[in-house]
């Protein structure tokens, strides 16, 4: 599946309580995330 398609679900099936990114995140390393497409991201989100 790639962004697009996680979004549709994400959409369809999640709470609407805030506004996501338009990012889904694969996996993590450190303070480096990555997303379906292979993407690399410094994480200054997470608490």
């Amino acid at each position: 599946m790639d962004t697009h398609e996680f979004i549709e679900i994400e959409e369809k099936y999640g709470a609407h309580n805030y506004h996501p990114l338009d990012v889904v995140i694969e996996r993590g390393e450190g303070v480096w995330v990555y997303d379906v497409d292979g993407k690399k991201y410094l994480d200054c989100l997470s608490a």
